[in-house]
């Protein structure tokens, strides 16, 4: 009897080693042409690619906007309705002020 770990190890090797096969067999088979001389269409397939990665750009972009923009539209909400807002960013001000309106000179005779 075999147990399922090993059951997995040896369908996932199965599988591995079938798709080499037929990657494999889906090599080119002349390859006695020399480099300069075969096909290339590497103009064509870098356009399509830079068009299919805006694509994927563009969808993760609506997605993340999507995901995010609800988030924030509630707590933009919540901070104007809410009526503690004002007077804890009159605080904050104040202790920014304090801080930063201070003389940065350490001499004392000026």
């Amino acid at each position: 009897m075999v147990g399922p770990r090993r059951a997995e190890t040896c369908a996932f090797l199965l599988a591995t080693c079938s798709a080499w096969l037929e990657l494999a067999a889906a090599a080119p088979k002349n390859t006695n042409v020399p480099y300069f001389r075969r096909r290339t269409t590497r103009g064509r397939d870098h356009k399509l690619a830079r068009h299919r990665m805006d694509l994927y750009k563009r969808l993760i972009t609506y997605v993340f906007a999507a995901v995010l923009l609800p988030i924030l539209c509630t707590f933009v909400y919540s901070l104007c309705t809410d009526p503690a807002v004002p007077e804890i960013a009159r605080r904050l001000l104040e202790a920014a002020h304090r801080r930063f309106a201070v003389r940065l000179s350490t001499k004392k005779g000026r």
